[in-house]
């Protein structure tokens, strides 16, 4: 009753006009098919959850099969808790997002009880007989779940106010991880200025915030917004620690990649090449195990190597046919090399293939 009360509030509803069916206070549904007209008539669903992680709720067999016909309707799906289980949402996503994901994740309806005999037998087959059946009854639930643990999370930080605060850096992450780009950017636009006057423009929070806004920018397509905010992370970790720590390095080959992706091939050539020499560097001094060094290493050179091509095509055939030749070696040292992801070795592979085969056509046309 209290969610009810708070869903009103929220709605700006008159409890005095609006009215609930609720299948357990009403007269019982003789026919599964009853509920589906029933859903479609009032076209508007509002799921009350007992708990966000380990809804009992969401096991019991009525309430899939009216989530179900709300899918198949069409149907607007509302979902609301009590005060109690919305801070212990608000403190999940505040402590890490990536369990929000994992419980939504879990999610299944084939796991639906019933108290009444063969009733969840009974409505496990009518939905495996709909289009869809089970798969599409999962992926409704999960998707209008996620869409609700975006909207509370994004006013949990509304009402909290605190940009530079931990809940708003993973409400940004979650965002983004679930492909709202548009909603992460805006947040992170008002984070990484906070974080900044709250910690400083080098501190460690605020560069993960200007990272994370580069790369949600870069996914975007905003070739210079992206280059710009990653330039700032390049320049600030390596006053902080150093430009061959392995940070500084990963931050600099997103630079590389953007401007490759903005048409500066020559100048993301020159990043790689600083990135290949630092990632050797870093080896040679011991400052990661030799396993992740080399790794490391190798997606570098694979990167480098692929730029290399990429520019060759803007020179003429005497210096494209040198590029070309310099790209091939790395390649060819990638395909000999053990200790790397078996993904880069056959990447490594077909760059060989393909410029063997373009060097071959410079010799021809000689």
């Amino acid at each position: 009753v209290a969610a009810l009360r708070r869903y009103l509030d929220n709605r700006g509803l008159d409890p005095a006009t609006t009215f609930f069916w609720v299948r357990d206070f009403c007269e019982p549904v003789a026919e599964a098919a009853r509920v589906g007209e029933v859903v479609r008539h009032i076209s508007d669903t509002l799921l009350c959850l007992d708990s966000w992680d380990n809804s009992i709720t969401l096991k019991r067999a009525w309430v899939v099969w009216q989530l179900y016909h709300t899918a198949d309707a069409g149907a607007e799906l509302d979902i609301v808790m009590n005060e109690d289980q919305d801070e212990r949402f608000v403190n999940a996503v505040e402590e890490d997002y990536a369990v929000v994901q994992e419980a939504l994740e879990a999610i299944d309806v084939r796991n639906i009880t019933s108290p009444e005999e063969g009733i969840a037998d009974m409505i496990l087959n009518e939905i495996n007989k709909m289009p869809g059946g089970f798969k599409r009854a999962n992926a409704f639930i999960v998707q209008r779940l996620e869409a609700w643990v975006v909207s509370a999370a994004q006013r949990a930080v509304a009402e909290r106010g605190d940009m530079a605060g931990q809940l708003a850096f993973n409400v940004a992450g979650l965002l983004e991880a679930q492909g709202d780009l548009s909603a992460a950017r805006a947040l992170w636009e008002q984070i990484v200025p906070a974080r900044a006057e709250k910690d400083g423009d080098t501190h460690e929070l605020t560069l993960a915030a200007k990272g994370n806004y580069a790369i949600v920018m870069h996914s975007q397509g905003d070739w210079e917004g992206a280059r710009d905010m990653y330039r700032l992370v390049v320049e600030g970790k390596t006053a902080v620690r150093g430009p061959h720590h392995p940070s500084t390095l990963r931050s600099r080959s997103n630079l590389a990649s953007v401007k490759y992706c903005s048409g500066d091939i020559s100048g993301a050539v020159d990043e790689f090449r600083a990135v290949v020499e630092g990632f050797d560097l870093s080896e040679k001094s011991g400052a990661v195990d030799v396993h992740t060094a080399r790794r490391r290493s190798s997606v570098a050179r694979l990167d480098l190597a692929n730029a290399i091509v990429g520019e060759s095509e803007g020179l003429q055939q005497e210096d494209a046919a040198l590029a070309l030749d310099e790209a091939r070696a790395l390649y060819e040292a990638l395909t000999e090399l053990d200790g790397q992801e078996e993904e880069t070795q056959e990447a490594a592979q077909r760059g060989l293939e393909q410029c063997q085969l373009a060097l071959a056509s410079y010799r021809d046309k000689d």
